[in-house]
C-alpha cells in the first residue's frame, strides 16, 4: 500500500544468496554419533510454537518501525506509492530492503538445526560464511561508506547520521533477539535423555577418523565426477569429432596416392 519496490540488482543478489542458503541448508551432513538428547516428536510442540511467535512478532515490530521512520522522508506522489510503477530509490525502499534481508538471514541464522543432531552452524562452513556474507552486504549498504557500492545496489542515500545509527541498530537488534530468543527456547524446553536408550559418545579419536574418512570419501567423488565431466565435456567431445575427421582425411588422401601410383 505505501509503494514498496525492489530494484533489479537488489533482487538478484539477494536472490542469489538466499538460493544458496537454501541449498545448504540441505547440504548439511549429521552428526558422527548419536545424540543423547531426544528431538520433538511433533512440529506443533510448544518449543517450535513460541519459538516462532517470538520470532513473527520481532519482525513485525521491526519492520513496523522501520516504515515508521521511512515515511516521513519519503515522497508521497502517485508515482512512488503507485506498486506498479517504475521503481525509484528512496528512504522507504532502501529501508525496508535492507530490514527485510536481514530477517530472512535471522530466520536461517535462527532456525538451523545444527548441534547435537546436526554439524553446527560453525561447522558448516558453506551456510555460515554465506549468512556472514548477506549480513556484511546489508551493514556495508546500511553504513554508507563506499558510494559506488551504494549506487551498484540501488541504495538511496538516509536523510542524516543519526537516522542511519538508528537503522543500524534496529538491524543489529533484529538479528540478535530472533537468533537469542530461539535459543532461549531450545534450551528451555530440551527434552531430557530417554535413561532406557544407552548412548555413549565415542572418543574424539574415533570422531577425527570418522571425520577424515569421510572427508577423503567426498574427495574422491569430486576427483571422479571432475573426471566424468571431463569425459563427457562438449568441448572434449567436438577435440575428438575434429580429431576423427583429420584421420579419416588422412587414410583417405593416403588411398588415393597409393590408386595413382
Amino acid at each position: 500500500l505505501e509503494g514498496v519496490k525492489f530494484g533489479d540488482t537488489q533482487m538478484t543478489i539477494t536472490g542469489m544468496m538466499i538460493a544458496a542458503l537454501f541449498f545448504f541448508v540441505t547440504q548439511s551432513e549429521p552428526q558422527f554419533y548419536l545424540s543423547e538428547q531426544q528431538p520433538h516428536k511433533s512440529v506443533f510442540s510448544p518449543y517450535i510454537i513460541l519459538s516462532l511467535i517470538g520470532q513473527s512478532i520481532t519482525h513485525l515490530y521491526t519492520l513496523m518501525c522501520a516504515v515508521a521512520w521511512s515515511k516521513p522522508h519519503t515522497p508521497t506522489d502517485e508515482e512512488t506509492r503507485d506498486p506498479e510503477g517504475k521503481f525509484k530509490p528512496n528512504v522507504l525502499n532502501t529501508v525496508v530492503f535492507l530490514v527485510s534481508t536481514i530477517q530472512i538471514v535471522g530466520t536461517f541464522a535462527a532456525n538451523y538445526a545444527g548441534y547435537p543432531f546436526m554439524v553446527s552452524l560453525g561447522a558448516n562452513k558453506k551456510l555460515n560464511r554465506t549468512i556472514l556474507a548477506l549480513c556484511a552486504v546489508c551493514f556495508a549498504c546500511g553504513l554508507g561508506w563506499w558510494p559506488s557500492f551504494d549506487k551498484l545496489m540501488q541504495i538511496s542515500e538516509l536523510p542524516s547520521d543519526e537516522f542511519r545509527s538508528d537503522l543500524l541498530m534496529l538491524m543489529a537488534a533484529d538479528l540478535s533477539i530472533v537468533i537469542g530468543w530461539e535459543r532461549l527456547c531450545r534450551h528451555f524446553f530440551r527434552k531430557q535423555p530417554n535413561p532406557i536408550v544407552p548412548v555413549q559418545k565415542p572418543p574424539k579419536e574415533i570422531i577425527t577418523k570418522a571425520k577424515k574418512k569421510q572427508r577423503e570419501k567426498h574427495i574422491a567423488e569430486i576427483q571422479k565426477a571432475k573426471a566424468q565431466s571431463k569425459t563427457a565435456s562438449p568441448w572434449q567431445m567436438m577435440k575428438d569429432m575434429q580429431k576423427q575427421q583429420t584421420q579419416a582425411m588422412q587414410q583417405r588422401s593416403s588411398q588415393g596416392q597409393r590408386r595413382q601410383q
